[in-house]
């Protein structure tokens, strides 16, 4: 084999790693590019549910809000610090519904959505046992 063969050899070598490299990473990216869109479909689904379902949990907050405050729970100091958290689980529930509505779709909007939910449901429990709890410390004195 001549030099120039070999060296042709080396060169067509060489160009046909490179097409091959530039074919793996264009399939790599295509794959990325497609899973993104994917993820990004799944986020803006959740962001839009936590909207859609915000009112509804919000509602139940305020009514435990409300049972607290009928019972007189809000002079009880314990009861305060539970109603303040249900108060702060409202307000993180509005701010993530508005940033959704004002067009928010990223994952640090998703995670505050979904720790504001977390806060909500243990917020409306935690508020209606405290109201109870202060209810029955009224009523028997214990």
């Amino acid at each position: 084999m001549s030099f120039q063969d070999s060296l042709a050899s080396f060169e067509s070598n060489v160009e046909s790693f490179f097409v091959t490299t530039e074919h793996d990473v264009q399939a790599v990216i295509a794959k990325i590019q497609q899973d993104a869109a994917i993820a990004q479909s799944a986020l803006d689904s959740a962001l839009k549910w936590i909207a859609a379902n915000q009112p509804t949990i919000v509602a139940d907050i305020e009514s435990a809000l409300s049972f607290a405050a009928a019972v007189g729970a809000t002079s009880n100091p314990e009861a305060a610090i539970v109603i303040k958290g249900a108060q702060t689980a409202v307000a993180a529930l509005n701010a993530v519904a508005s940033a959704q509505g004002g067009g928010a779709s990223d994952v640090a909007t998703l995670l505050a959505g979904y720790q504001a939910i977390q806060q909500a449901q243990a917020a409306a429990a935690q508020t209606k046992v405290a109201a109870t709890v202060s209810v029955q410390t009224a009523v028997t004195g214990k």
